[in-house]
């Protein structure tokens, strides 16, 4: 499935890497020319006519179109009405994240996060997601709960934790740097059910991609790539004519590749969270980066531990290759 993704965005290696692309915002978008984008509309329904499809928004207005494309996120209006019986699923795993500019003072995570995505596990089921975006790191923190709502977290509890959790001193030095600008309302990650039968209706007026459709947990950084290949499968049914038999073709493709993603992903966060359980002595960082030819290769590092816990069976020790642009 990795290789299949990767693949199919190919074609946007060349842009991805340019780097005087930036993200727009919507006062950029606004301004440039040839892109009618609609802005503080907030779909509330759609229903199917004579000559295509009509969408409905909040502020009473509608517009009519021949296909609609649900890329609205994992509580998807579209998915509700499409697809009423397709609810995603709390996976009992909460997490904080934040940003921060890179910084010489953690020469260690600099080192990893170039060209990489790193994971580092800790004690009782608490994980460190770490990735370049742009000129910050990204970070999330996450760990299991059995708490149904999750109240925010002081700087000082959320410091406690990993302390308590990590034992190296540049991560507890990252979340000093950079818990000022956190957000410290956990959030709950979610995931679409676990299927084996293709759900999609093969409405020839509606259809869906990214999360949307397959809603992932962020532990396999899986989701955004998953979706750029949903993107460019379905702009070719759009170039082709989206008949009925195409867009089935689609969501078949659209399922398959998902659903796996969705599987892998559910997977690697199970493990994250068994890991805290049956396992506190060995934590490891997995680093995947980019090799020659477009091939990704892996590094573990440990860092605490001896070297007989990693031939036991006691250690959950999880490996894959990434995918990432």
């Amino acid at each position: 499935m990795g290789i299949d993704v990767l693949k199919r965005i190919s074609v946007l290696n060349d842009v991805l890497a340019d780097s005087t692309i930036m993200s727009y915002s919507q006062c950029q978008l606004k301004s440039s020319k040839n892109i009618d984008v609609r802005w503080n509309k907030r779909l509330i329904s759609y229903n199917i006519v004579d000559d295509g499809i009509e969408a409905h928004f909040d502020d009473g207005s509608s517009v009519k179109g021949t296909l609609l494309v649900g890329c609205d996120g994992s509580k998807s209006v579209v998915r509700a009405q499409l697809v009423p019986n397709l609810c995603r699923q709390d996976t009992g795993v909460v997490l904080v994240a934040g940003t921060l500019e890179p910084n010489e003072q953690l020469g260690q995570i600099r080192q990893l996060i170039e060209n990489s995505l790193v994971q580092v596990l800790g004690d009782q089921s608490h994980a460190l997601f770490l990735i370049s975006v742009g000129q910050f790191w990204f970070w999330s923190l996450s760990w299991a709960t059995e708490c149904t709502i999750e109240s925010s977290l002081s700087l000082e509890e959320i410091l406690d934790k990993v302390r308590t959790n990590f034992t190296n001193e540049e991560i507890v030095r990252l979340m000093e740097l950079s818990l000022s600008s956190a957000r410290l309302t956990p959030l709950r990650l979610y995931s679409s059910p676990l299927l084996k039968v293709n759900p999609f209706p093969n409405n020839p007026r509606v259809t869906l991609i990214g999360d949307a459709a397959h809603l992932m947990t962020i532990q396999r950084g899986m989701g955004a790539n998953t979706t750029f290949a949903d993107a460019l499968d379905l702009t070719d049914v759009i170039h082709r004519g989206s008949t009925q038999s195409l867009l089935g073709n689609y969501e078949e493709k659209m399922f398959q590749r998902g659903f796996q993603a969705v599987q892998d992903s559910f997977n690697s966060t199970r493990m994250i969270r068994l890991s805290g359980v049956k396992e506190t002595e060995i934590h490891l960082c997995l680093s995947v980066t980019l090799g020659t030819n477009g091939h990704f290769c892996g590094t573990k590092y440990r860092s605490r531990g001896t070297s007989d816990h990693f031939r036991g069976t006691k250690v959950p020790l999880w490996w894959y290759r990434r995918p990432f642009i």
